[in-house]
């Protein structure tokens, strides 16, 4: 899913997360999992973590389960996530900042249902539910004007993009992220007996559904935000209020389908415009990209970007049917560039000016072993689905794996005659999921054949 520069660059990246990991016992006698931002030294990024997990669902999910475990007690009182839980060797709250109060929530959200869907543990959510309505409420109460859009509390992750992806009010990236996250909370709310609860999510997404097509689409693209006016928006480093129109408000961005990433891996529908979505994205990288990856956006003119997010945009890609594994060359072209001339080691996630190096978000990569094959897991509905991007091509089955006797299933999907097969090997692994290939099921006996 990238032929040999990914493998190297997913190599560099678990090395590189490994050390920045910690496993250990805390003051109360309890195991306390956590893992650095790398230079940063932040610890629980909740952020960082949301692109880490693919590796968590696919390989650990244990680890995902213990930091949400620590997270839990550093909600906010107004119900929302922090950033992190500390910093260098203490970890007994945030130390960034400042709050990126929706983003993370959202972010929270999504790693918890993620989780469930991957684990199936009724325990799970029944731990979370409570502190999840907490933080979906949050997520619609940040939406003052009606549309769906959240218009307090956007401040984002991307301290060093363009003023309108960092703290735009009503961005394109966030609505949808709040779109993701409340359609995360209505299929808990659902199993939960609360249909009136998810109701009222479904009501939220129907707005921001309909706010992103009316007003958010400007043809091809996304914009970045469709509040134009940057009178009362507070610059969050300087504290100096900005005034006028905000820059790059129409610009191309590769964030604008960030959210969706957990909603694809679960198989969890939903119904915003796939055709847009398609453009977006493979716009926003036409447009934003430069020699070794995408910028935030067409308008950064700092042409400062990260490599984790080129790799999960890489991964929403394929979900959606598009293939652009081959931009892995280019990412491990800057990996070497920056560890061969000393500018910075191990995973360097941004250019090098802007710092963050031996950082352990690049494992995100390890995602994409079940992007390129379009794989979907439902553990409630015991529901596997594939729908390759590339062939031929095979992948293992690694969140089924039985890790103690070593042996893990693999689907080797192949093209024949424009018809595409899927040979599954140990099928026992599998016993009792429903299996599908193009949205038809499928018998893992004899890999039946089905039309593209």
């Amino acid at each position: 899913c990238g032929g040999h520069a990914m493998s190297h660059l997913v190599s560099m990246a678990f090395q590189t997360y490994l050390c920045n990991s910690w496993w250990m016992i805390n003051e109360k006698g309890e195991e306390w999992y956590t893992a650095w931002e790398g230079n940063c030294a932040y610890h629980s990024t909740i952020d960082v973590e949301y692109n880490i997990a693919p590796f968590y669902l696919l390989f650990w999910p244990e680890l995902l389960e213990k930091l949400l475990a620590q997270w839990k007690d550093y909600e906010r009182p107004e119900g929302y996530m922090p950033h992190d839980i500390g910093k260098f060797l203490v970890g007994k709250g945030m130390e960034y900042s400042h709050d990126m109060e929706v983003e993370e929530t959202c972010n929270y959200i999504l790693l918890v249902y993620a989780l469930y869907r991957y684990t199936g543990k009724k325990e799970l959510l029944a731990s979370y539910y409570p502190q999840i309505k907490r933080l979906a409420n949050y997520v619609k109460r940040s939406d003052t004007t009606g549309n769906g859009f959240p218009n307090e509390g956007t401040a984002t992750t991307f301290d060093d993009a363009c003023p309108a992806v960092q703290y735009s009010k009503e961005q394109s990236y966030l609505a949808i992220k709040a779109y993701s996250a409340l359609c995360a909370a209505g299929e808990l709310a659902r199993e939960m007996g609360e249909t009136g609860l998810a109701d009222s999510y479904e009501e939220q997404t129907a707005k921001i559904q309909k706010t992103l097509d009316s007003r958010a689409w400007l043809g091809d693209h996304y914009a970045v935000c469709i509040d134009k006016n940057a009178e009362g928006i507070v610059n969050v480093w300087t504290g100096e209020k900005m005034s006028g129109e905000m820059e790059g408000w129409d610009a191309y961005s590769i964030y604008c389908t960030n959210g969706l990433l957990y909603l694809f891996m679960t198989g969890t529908s939903f119904d915003l415009n796939r055709e847009h979505l398609k453009q977006d994205i493979v716009n926003a990288t036409r447009k934003s990209m430069i020699h070794f990856a995408c910028k935030h956006s067409s308008s950064d003119n700092t042409n400062n970007f990260w490599i984790s997010q080129n790799l999960w945009k890489d991964m929403t890609a394929a979900y959606l049917g598009i293939d652009m594994t081959g931009f892995a060359e280019n990412y491990w072209e800057f990996e070497l560039s920056c560890n061969q001339q000393g500018f910075r080691g191990c995973f360097v996630d941004p250019y090098v000016l802007a710092g963050l190096f031996c950082y352990p978000r690049g494992i995100t990569a390890l995602g994409m072993f079940y992007a390129c094959a379009g794989i979907t897991v439902n553990e409630q509905k015991k529901e596997i689905s594939m729908a390759p991007v590339k062939l031929p091509y095979k992948t293992f089955l690694f969140s089924f794996a039985d890790w103690q006797n070593g042996v893990i299933p693999s689907v080797s999907f192949q093209l024949k005659d424009g018809k595409v097969s899927a040979e599954i090997t140990n099928q026992e692994l599998l016993s009792g999921y429903r299996i599908t290939l193009f949205g038809e099921e499928i018998s893992s006996a004899n890999g039946k054949e089905n039309k593209i």
